[in-house]
């Protein structure tokens, strides 16, 4: 929950999805202890696909689209979620919430192994016919020790008008 906390405390009106009721409810937590319980946050436990669908036939429009997808997990009906394999999918549902031109800004990070970021880059081009009017950035997330050694922890992608 920390991407809906900092642009909750931006001001933003933010809705939160989560297919795992506990992340929920610690993000949630999160948001209480963090003074913002009383912000515009719209907290949800719902499969995001499903959402993104819902949203699109409701005519629902999102300026921002911020994803950290899991690299495995399961969803409803044990139906299996693999980040190589949904993550196309997600994406396409998931720019369709802007429009026809997709969303203003997307921000997508991912943590799995073998994903680096000319191929997460190469997903989001896919996924968004609309992209040339925007600027694509893809670098890999990295934690750094204090001698100097580094750590790569996944990747990610950031478009902006």
């Amino acid at each position: 929950g920390a991407a809906t906390l900092a642009a909750a405390a931006a001001g933003a009106a933010v809705t939160h999805v989560d297919g795992a009721r506990t992340a929920v409810a610690w993000a949630r937590r999160n948001a209480a202890l963090s003074g913002l319980a009383a912000a515009p946050i719209r907290w949800l436990v719902d499969d995001v696909q499903a959402f993104a669908a819902r949203e699109q036939r409701r005519g629902r429009r999102y300026d921002t689209v911020v994803l950290d997808p899991p690299a495995y997990g399961h969803g409803r009906g044990g139906r299996r979620w693999q980040l190589a394999a949904d993550l196309p999918a997600l994406l396409a549902a998931c720019v369709g919430l802007g429009g026809p031109a997709g969303p203003r800004r997307l921000v997508l990070t991912a943590h799995a192994a073998g994903l680096g970021p000319a191929g997460a880059a190469a997903l989001v081009r896919a996924a968004w016919p609309g992209l040339a009017a925007h600027r694509l950035e893809a670098f890999p997330l990295r934690l750094t020790a204090l001698d100097g050694r580094t750590l790569e922890v996944g990747v990610a992608v950031v478009v902006r008008p």
